[in-house]
């Protein structure tokens, strides 16, 4: 067979690198010949190569010029090498899904917004230019470079030199890091050019033609360092930018230009009052009030819709602050209020990019600036302010990250004593958080002062939650065993900043207290004892950190409290005279002096020792002594009782403010036994979201305890009573609405509502509020006397009385019926088993454990009307073997599931429900999480109830503690229980015992007060 004929091969187009404009416009194939291709030739068309031809790929040289113009960086700017070499050990380089090559780095988080930078930059765009132009030459490159050259030797060379004088003359980074210390190698690696062109056209440079960049900087860095970092609304690569580099778009800069000059004015009436700074450089710069002249001029009245004339406004609002014009700094404020409100800062909730979570992040940040301040203010003038808790429609919690969060805080102490907390991250969005949310309380105190006849009893225990949940950065534990000296030694301006906000906040509550309250504390003690604290707090940081410093919000926390300095006829010394005094002593004689700086300190051999032996203004007796209570410490905490104020005699219940809170329909009851569920820790770990708690809060719901104090409408109890305290909370404007107090939060956002209310918190502490409804006086001596039970005892009362709900409430169980319960190995297995048993009916337990079954039955006596049924897992055998159980053989009355909290649904119900008789009842008494399949036909036609319940009525109560006191149900050892009873200090202890040992007849108990 012939072989077929090869084919003649045709030679392939050759691609050319430039094709002429004829031949791209119609996509024809070009040869690329010069001056004309052939195609152009053959139809006799003009041809020709125009700049607009682009060669494929990049351009020629581009690798090239990418390399010198690295060099260029090296030669010319100083540590810019040490920089990179810095960065190269944290770069990898890899290929993505599309094989492009991408870097990673720790310093980014996503690789590919490296490339968008690129892109994004002018630095691409002209060296593209600067490419073109060279491929756009007839080649007299060698022309070109001469010229260049020439050039070049021809200029003045010295303006690179000048344009980084500042950092030429500066060590090397780490020479300076290891020399300095983290604020001086900030210096050093951020220079400050005096001539770079940017500077020619700077926003600054009306104000003088003497002013130079070096003294505005430094105005900036006041600026950074003693206000933004309380109030973290201005960032600071902005106004650098603005300061370095001329505008690119004036109208879209006229807000930060705004801001800009107000950061002047601000910095500079701060720096005048400095007379340690440098006088040389203030002869250069204008007055402050010129300063602020500019900075007002800059914001139009009405048309001033940027964000930056609101951190401007809120800025000269601290400017008139600083100089005593507080109606003005409240028009100001007022005014930021506006355009802050009219630009609809409230963030959006949606998850977006990057980019839009930064700018949701500035939003808050200013209108939580424009809500402190305005608070604040409003508050020290008794007006109403512009903003409400209510207002703030997005939850005030900033992003805890970025440099604001993580690096370190340039401090300018003035004893160089704060050497430790300069390498210590600044922490201030975090701490920016707390004080928005101390904020929230004395913004709803001021609105609801007028509404309630305790306005302060919310108030001041959503106070001691706050504080409760400071975070370890937050805290001074001056009050806890360490001295003040110690605690305030490593301190910043914004911690500072939060705890005289916290002082001056508590003093407000208490003297609104004092104005409704006969039963309070006198306000010479609160006055007394909170005063000391601010009054430290201010002498700590003039001595750290220099009066100049000080912020001018610090003068309104000492006015508002200065409220109850005047109504004490003993009180000789207002705010003003304190802050007064502050500016001319560093450590004045009416605060209390750390015994290193007084003379005339004697040597202290108690808790005390750190006062001075000065003469006070007010001297406070015993109650000093008496900052480690630990019996009201868990309601307040023991550093705001200490502050407060309220001392301790031999008998702690004496003291008389918590007789305050027991306003009518409640009652303070001292806590004296709850009961930890084996489940308790995964509640409140949020591991059972079925709970519906917004945590954190006090857990566990029903206790035995003590009256300490009743309202004035409770006509049966009274203080000393032996109570039960049931944590079943209804609405009660709704009683559909439902929730257990500590336990609970209900179902969906109504019982969340109700949970966030008057009755959040639980039994885990020494004293409690409750509803006046919810308690239950016992027979103390019947049942303690008598019967011998402990309030470990008594509280398996709440177990039966849960129990009760379901078989009494819901089953309306009769004598003589049959029940089944299921799974009964668990603790409300055998309580319900024991109840049923005590109300004479027939009790089938059924679970999978023959060996656990058995147990509960010995642990019942083996009693003649209990019996129990092995489950096998085929519902239609267990459903007969439950009903060959009955009595009668025909099936029970009652089927009560108790499925666990840690289940998704019932693992017994489809078999139980079969062996139900008609007209018979099914009780949902468990927790799981997930949901059930209902037999519907069965359910129908054989016309079963099925109900769920998981409170008990009063009547059920009522009925179980009749049980008890006849000793029909026998508790603690009279009926075979054992309890294990751990301090409130060692609750994770009992947590964990809980969870490991607990059942039927085998208590975790928490005592928080001794029987």
């Amino acid at each position: 067979m012939d072989k077929p004929a090869k084919r003649t091969r045709v030679n392939k187009h050759k691609r050319v690198s430039r094709a002429c404009n004829y031949c791209r416009a119609r996509k024809h194939r070009c040869d690329g010949s010069h001056p004309t291709c052939s195609r152009c030739s053959a139809i006799h068309y003009p041809c020709s190569y125009g700049p607009d031809s682009k060669k494929r790929g990049l351009p020629t040289g581009y690798v090239r010029a990418l390399e010198l113009l690295w060099a260029l960086v090296f030669t010319v700017v100083p540590n810019s090498k040490v920089i990179v070499q810095e960065l190269l050990p944290g770069i990898q380089f890899a290929l993505d899904s599309r094989s492009r090559l991408v870097l990673n780095s720790r310093l980014v988080r996503d690789s590919e917004t490296l490339r968008e930078a690129w892109d994004d930059s002018d630095v691409q765009e002209e060296l593209d230019q600067l490419l073109s132009n060279i491929q756009q030459g007839n080649g007299s490159g060698t022309n070109s470079v001469a010229s260049i050259k020439a050039e070049t030797s021809s200029a003045d060379l010295s303006l690179r030199a000048r344009a980084f004088e500042a950092i030429k003359s500066s060590p090397p980074v780490d020479d300076a890091r290891r020399a300095s210390g983290p604020l001086d190698a900030n210096r050093a690696s951020t220079p400050l050019p005096q001539h770079a062109s940017g500077l020619q056209t700077a926003p600054w440079n009306d104000v003088s033609s003497a002013t130079s960049a070096q003294q505005v900087r430094r105005l900036i860095d006041i600026y950074f360092a003693h206000t933004n970092c309380w109030l973290p609304i201005v960032q600071k690569h902005k106004m650098l930018e603005l300061l370095y580099s001329p505008s690119r778009n004036s109208r879209a800069e006229e807000g930060n230009l705004a801001t800009l000059w107000a950061v002047l004015a601000y910095a500079s009436l701060q720096d005048t009052r400095d007379p340690t700074g440098p006088s040389d450089g203030r002869a250069a710069l204008p007055t402050p009030e010129v300063i602020y002249s500019k900075a007002r001029q800059r914001i139009p009245n009405e048309d001033a819709r940027l964000p930056g004339y609101v951190q401007a406004l809120l800025i000269l609002g601290l400017f008139k602050m600083d100089q005593g014009d507080l109606v003005s700094s409240w028009h100001l404020i007022g005014q930021a209020v506006r355009i802050c409100l009219h630009l609809d800062t409230a963030p959006s909730a949606s998850n977006g990019s990057n980019v839009a979570n930064v700018d949701d992040d500035n939003q808050k940040r200013l209108l939580l600036s424009c809500f402190i301040l305005d608070t604040l203010v409003s508050c020290r003038l008794r007006k109403p302010p512009h903003l409400r808790t209510g207002d703030l429609c997005f939850s005030p919690m900033l992003a805890e990250t970025g440099p604001n969060e993580w690096e370190p805080q340039n401090l300018n102490s003035a004893t160089l004593g704060n050497i430790n907390s300069m390498n210590q991250p600044s922490r201030a969005l975090s701490i920016f958080n707390c004080y928005a949310s101390l904020m929230r309380i004395l913004n709803d105190a001021m609105s609801d002062h007028l509404s309630s006849d305790r306005p302060c009893t919310k108030s001041l225990l959503a106070l001691n939650r706050w504080y409760d949940r400071l975070p370890q950065h937050c805290l001074i534990s001056s009050l806890s065993g360490q001295g003040q000296p110690e605690a305030t030694q490593n301190l910043t301006p914004q911690q500072f900043n939060l705890h005289l906000a916290f002082t001056s906040t508590e003093m407000y509550l208490r003297s609104q207290q004092a104005l409704v309250s006969t039963e309070g504390l006198s306000s010479t003690q609160t006055v007394e004892l909170t005063g000391l604290s601010m009054g430290y707090l201010l002498s700590t940081f003039a001595k750290e950190f220099g009066v100049a410093s000080m912020p001018a919000i610090f003068k309104v926390y000492q006015a508002i409290g200065e409220r109850r300095v005047f109504r004490s006829a003993r009180q000789g010394h207002s705010a003003d005279s304190l802050f007064s005094a502050l500016s001319s002593e560093p450590s004045p004689n009416l605060l209390p002096t750390p015994p290193e700086l007084s003379e005339t300190s004697a040597a202290s051999t108690n808790r005390s020792g750190w006062l001075s032996a000065m003469s006070l203004p007010c001297q406070v007796e015993d109650a000093m002594h008496e900052y480690d209570i630990e019996t009201w410490g868990k309601i307040f905490g023991t550093a705001e009782l200490g502050e407060a104020g309220i001392s301790t005699q031999q008998d702690k219940e004496s003291l008389n403010y918590l007789n305050g809170m027991a306003c009518p329909g409640s009652v303070v009851v001292k806590v004296l036994n709850t009961v930890v569920f084996p489940y308790a820790e995964d509640i409140h770990q949020g591991k059972l979201p079925v709970f519906n708690l917004s945590l954190p809060l006090v857990p566990h719901p029903s206790h035995i305890g003590r009256v300490h104090a009743v309202g004035s409408d409770a006509i049966l109890a009274k203080p000393g009573d032996l109570v039960f305290f049931s944590a079943a909370i209804y609405a009660r404007d709704d009683p559909s609405v439902s929730i257990i107090q500590g336990h609970h939060g209900g179902e969906g956002p109504i019982g969340r509502k109700l949970m966030q209310g008057e009755w959040r918190d639980g039994a885990l502490q020494q004293y409690q509020k409750v509803p006046l409804e919810n308690i239950f006086v016992l027979d103390e001596d019947r049942l303690c006397t008598q019967l011998g039970y402990t309030p470990a005892d008594l509280h398996e009362i709440s177990f039966y009385s849960i129990s009760a709900g379901a078989l009494f409430d819901a089953a309306n169980l009769l004598a003589g019926e049959t029940i089944v319960l299921g799974p009964a190995t668990g603790t409300y297995g055998g309580i319900t088993s024991d109840m049923a048993l005590a109300l004479g009916a027939n009790v089938i337990a059924i679970g999978r454990s023959e060996e656990k079954l058995a147990h509960l039955k010995q642990q019942l006596g083996n009693h003649e009307r209990f019996s129990y049924v092995v489950m096998s897992g085929d519902d239609e055998a267990d459903a007969a073997a439950i009903q060959k159980a009955s009595p009668d053989g025909r099936g029970v009355e009652v089927y009560n599931d108790w499925a666990s909290g840690s289940l998704e649904g019932s693992p017994y119900f489809s078999a139980a429900i079969q062996a139900v008789l008609p007209e018979g009842r099914v009780v949902l008494s468990g927790a799981p999480s997930g949901s059930i399949s209902v037999p519907y036909t069965l359910v129908m036609h054989k016309n079963i109830k099925i109900l769920g319940k998981v409170m008990v009525s009063r009547g059920g109560i009522d009925l179980t503690i009749k049980m008890v006191n006849s000793g029909v149900l026998k508790l603690g050892k009279r009926g075979g229980s054992s309890h294990k009873v751990y301090s409130l200090e060692e609750h994770h202890e009992a947590f964990e015992d809980a969870k490991q040992n607990s059942g039927f007849r085998v208590y975790t108990d928490i005592a928080p007060n001794p029987w």
